[in-house]
């Protein structure tokens, strides 16, 4: 027994250095708020798995080819050391940056489109970009020469915990077991499902975040509603048109009030009556997947998955041809592609255009060029547009505003320490920009046709921070600036959609679909807003079930939003504010005592919708 137990510690102790670093990483994680702390036991057991399994692979193939010897069995050896601590750590450092940057973990499918991603981040970061690179492979050049200088003495070390009595037997006992319990880990373990899209590891290789899951009853009923859905013979063949500029705040739009002339096209529209405008619109989401699907499946995140009968389903069966066109990546961000789903004709993303970088959108032009002239069938477009997005390509010719940015200020957008004023007039130059790409794009689908008879949005699919309560960008809360946005609907022709006070993004498809005289599928959760009764809820999450949840609700001729995160190191953290009367959200009402029925009651419809026990009001 004492050979056996000697031998497993060796080895163990060999595995510690890797095992131990995990452990204070991974605590980082959990003391950022990325990873849950319930996890960190079987994110570093999961390690220790994977080092036992590596050295004792090396360890039984030194002792069967008398490798340590050999100078290029050393080589490979320290190669593969470098190769297996990039894997970890270095996943580990590209996956905690991505999050603080957009709260969401780089995966292998984002690095298989790295070609045009660098083209972009060149654009958006500039010779920083340069500098961190040159110090990356500095670093593994580093850790390179240090390895294969290493390499003999590790591998001797190594064959000399095999070498033991019968440590033949007892390797094959470690890594059966080893095997074993992985697989148990791997096809049982229920921290896995809890686990693995917060998991950096599993995310980077396993593109988890996004995977598809087994079908549950719910996606079940989706694939059976989209089935039984049966287009009418008698329905207006009109074009649908869907613009959605990335990042869009409505509190930063000149036609409705803001004292910037940022948007001058479509104030152009206000001043002509081409549009009607939803006075309050939320998105439901704070990201783009979340927003973008919001509206094209018309449901909220939780209820999100690849088997929704999504807008563009319904209209292929319905005979359209359907586009997908935008600035960014719609391909592997979170796996967007496969939520776009297999009806549609066209699609073109940054990642395809030839004359522009990946989020740059004179990209979109460049692929409305390439479209055909309006046919027989009607078109659907769906049209992404980056400009406001600190991301996006910003040039010099819209910088109205100074100080301002052309490059995302990326050290200030870390460290939440960016300068409102510069974070402002980036933003608004950014939004100049868009309205320019807008009126280019209008004047792009005239002249193929497309616009001889149409219905139409235009709409955001998330806010952005400007310094609001400390917070710049988007993905991690709920509050006004995270989630009001425009919905504005155009026409060929004059039409009357009555009142608009409230509405949100899974009530745009339902709405479109009411104006072609199309019934609204079964699954879908938005209503149409056309000559209707506003919504009486409409709900919101934050990205990756970050905590993040909030519910709206019409009340007394006002529109109340309930705002509540519950997962953030067990803190219960909630806000009430009255959107109309207060719509910057300065005043939290969730403390007075006045509005202590209402907050209960809107605890409530949290409790039924989302499924989480949120407390009780004391």
């Amino acid at each position: 027994m004492k050979p056996i137990l000697g031998f497993f510690g060796r080895v163990l102790l060999f595995c510690l250095p890797q095992t131990v670093l995990s452990f204070f990483v991974i605590r980082a994680y959990v003391q950022a708020g990325i990873f849950p702390s319930f996890a960190t036991g079987t994110h570093v057991g999961m390690i220790l798995i994977l080092q036992i399994l590596f050295f004792s692979g090396w360890a039984l193939a030194a002792r069967r080819l008398q490798g340590v010897e050999k100078p290029w069995f050393r080589r490979l050896f320290a190669l593969s050391c470098v190769v297996k601590g990039v894997m970890i750590n270095g996943v580990y450092l590209a996956s905690y940056s991505s999050y603080q940057l957009w709260s969401a973990y780089i995966t292998w499918a984002n690095l298989k489109a790295a070609g045009p991603h660098l083209r972009g981040f060149h654009q958006a970061l500039g010779p920083i970009l340069y500098v961190v690179l040159s110090a990356a492979g500095l670093v593994l050049l580093a850790y390179l020469v240090l390895a294969l200088r290493t390499a003999a003495r590790s591998l001797r070390w190594l064959q000399s915990i095999y070498a033991v009595g019968s440590a033949g037997i007892h390797a094959l006992v470690l890594v059966t077991l080893t095997l074993l319990v992985t697989l148990n880990f791997w096809f049982r373990d229920p921290l896995w499902d809890q686990m693995g899209d917060r998991d950096p590891l599993i995310a980077f290789w396993t593109n988890h975040v996004s995977a598809v899951p087994v079908l549950t009853p719910d996606m079940l009923a989706d694939r059976a509603a989209g089935a039984a859905y049966q287009v009418p013979a008698d329905f207006r063949r009109r074009n649908v048109l869907i613009f959605v500029i990335d990042c869009l705040r409505a509190d930063h739009l000149s036609f409705r009030g803001y004292p910037r002339e940022t948007t001058p096209f479509l104030a152009s529209l206000a001043r002509a009556g081409r549009f009607q405008q939803v006075t309050l619109a939320v998105s439901n989401g704070n990201d783009s997947p979340q927003g973008i699907r919001s509206i094209l499946h018309s449901c909220t995140p939780p209820r999100q998955n690849i088997q929704n009968f999504r807008l563009q389903d319904l209209l292929k069966r319905a005979g359209y041809r359907t586009h997908v066109i935008g600035a960014g990546d719609h391909t592997t961000l979170g796996r967007m592609r496969e939520h776009y789903g297999p009806n549609v004709d066209v699609f073109l993303d940054g990642l395809t255009t030839s004359t522009a970088t990946i989020n740059d959108d004179r990209g979109v032009l460049e692929s409305l060029d390439k479209i055909a002239p309006a046919g027989s069938e009607p078109a659907f477009f769906y049209i992404h547009l980056m400009s406001a997005h600190e991301l996006g390509v910003r040039t010099a010719e819209f910088a109205r505003w100074r100080p301002a940015r052309l490059r995302m200020d990326w050290p200030s957008l870390i460290s939440a320490d960016s300068d409102p004023q510069v974070a402002v007039n980036s933003y608004d130059n950014g939004i100049l920009q868009a309205d320019h790409y807008l009126r280019a794009i209008f004047a792009r689908l005239e002249a193929k046709g497309y616009l001889k008879d149409y219905v139409a949005i235009i709409a955001g699919d998330h806010g952005q921070g400007l310094g609001d309560r400390g917070n710049f960008g988007h993905t991690r809360f709920l509050y006004a600036e995270d989630m009001n946005i425009p919905i504005l609907f155009l026409e060929s022709e004059p039409a009357d959609y009555g009142p608009l006070p409230f509405g949100s993004q899974v009530d745009i498809a339902p709405t479109l679909l009411d104006r072609l005289g199309l019934p609204k599928p079964a699954r879908w959760e938005g209503q149409s807003l056309y000559q209707a009764t506003p919504p009486a809820d409409a709900y919101a999450t934050g990205r990756r079930d970050n905590g993040w949840r909030a519910v709206l609700t019409r009340r007394d001729g006002e529109i109340y939003k309930y705002v509540f995160n519950d997962s953030r190191r067990n803190e219960f953290r909630e806000g009430l504010y009255a959107e109309l009367a207060d719509p910057h959200e300065l005043r939290d009402l969730a403390q007075d005592p006045a509005y202590r029925e209402l907050r209960e009651a809107m605890r409530q419809k949290a409790r039924d919708y989302f499924k989480i026990p949120v407390p009780p009001v004391q």
